[in-house]
């Protein structure tokens, strides 16, 4: 459950990055790493 949450944290933190920034370069590169958190969040890991 901690896992979880530590997960969610992250992917509201990239959201929020995302929306703050202006540079188009830089937005690319936050929503790589948005998805890649993301993908992480959905596979299950065993």
């Amino acid at each position: 459950m901690i896992m979880i949450r530590a997960q969610e944290r992250d992917i509201e933190r990239c959201e929020a990055r995302l929306r703050k920034e202006k540079q188009f370069n830089r937005k690319v590169e936050i929503n790589a790493e948005l998805i890649q958190v993301a993908s992480k969040r959905t596979s299950p890991e065993r």
